[in-house]
């Protein structure tokens, strides 16, 4: 699995990116994070991590279970930032290691994703993909949904064309059958981490109310509005996403 890591001796934050996107979706953010250390992981068949075949499991604690064995190897107790997917995954991690985290950030993320009705649109862009072309829909897929394209900057929107076009269509949907059969909303009052929820007011992909019941289901945990904003927070509100991340860590640790 690859991973980025800018080193240094301040807290540690590991970043696991959401679907169809990898490390770059937050080099925005870490760009702004001075002092920290930041590892940002591509999740197994994203990025630059290995390929891998249709029979590997991609459901959250599959994806859980390896982030978790690099959070072992790298010997850290990070705050894990998941978006989306990434979100899910962080889920399982702290449900399954209730230690291996020192608190966690939730991005437009869910507890139950076949719970939104948007995601039709994720069932049809596959056999469309091979009508139009992959990075055609891709590309076309992420201005709609995975932003609020009329408040993005322009180097965002243009760091987002070039992570989505970058990913294997198997993994795709895998990962998209693995979510829709997954959930934690029963199981949302076990976790104890320290935990912070950012939502985007004008998140197509999965609206607010998600994180309504991640606010209602983890005991003590706080919200961070984002508002205007889409589906992705680190590339279209860069510096409001390191304020929060920043201030909500030197919480914990005082």
């Amino acid at each position: 699995m690859f991973y980025t890591d800018t080193g240094g001796e301040g807290p540690v934050i590991l970043f696991i990116h959401g679907w169809g996107a990898c490390t770059r979706y937050f080099e925005e953010v870490t760009e702004l994070l001075d002092g920290y250390r930041c590892v940002a992981v591509d999740l197994p068949g994203f990025g630059e991590s290995m390929e891998l075949g249709k029979e590997v499991p991609c459901r959250p604690p599959d994806l859980a279970d390896t982030v978790h064995d690099l959070i072992v190897e790298l010997d850290i107790r990070p705050v894990i930032c998941g978006h989306s997917m990434g979100g899910m995954t962080t889920q399982e991690i702290v449900l399954a290691h209730p230690r291996a985290a020192a608190g966690i950030v939730l991005m437009d993320t869910t507890s139950v994703p076949k719970r939104e009705k948007n995601w039709w649109v994720l069932v049809p862009l596959s056999p469309l993909m091979y009508v139009f072309g992959f990075k055609p829909c891709m590309r076309w897929f992420g201005r709609r949904y995975a932003v609020n394209a009329a408040r993005t900057p322009e180097r965002g929107l243009k760091l987002l064309d070039e992570i989505v076009v970058n990913h294997r269509k198997t993994r795709l949907r895998g990962c998209i059958k693995g979510m829709v059969r997954w959930s934690t909303n029963d199981r949302l009052n076990e976790i104890e981490t320290p935990t912070l929820i950012i939502h985007g007011t004008e998140d197509r992909m999965l609206r607010f109310y998600h994180s309504d019941a991640l606010l209602e289901g983890i005991k003590g945990s706080r919200r961070v509005v984002m508002e205007d904003c889409g589906h992705s927070p680190s590339i279209e509100r860069p510096v409001e996403t390191a304020d929060a991340l920043r201030e909500f860590i030197d919480g914990i640790d005082s």
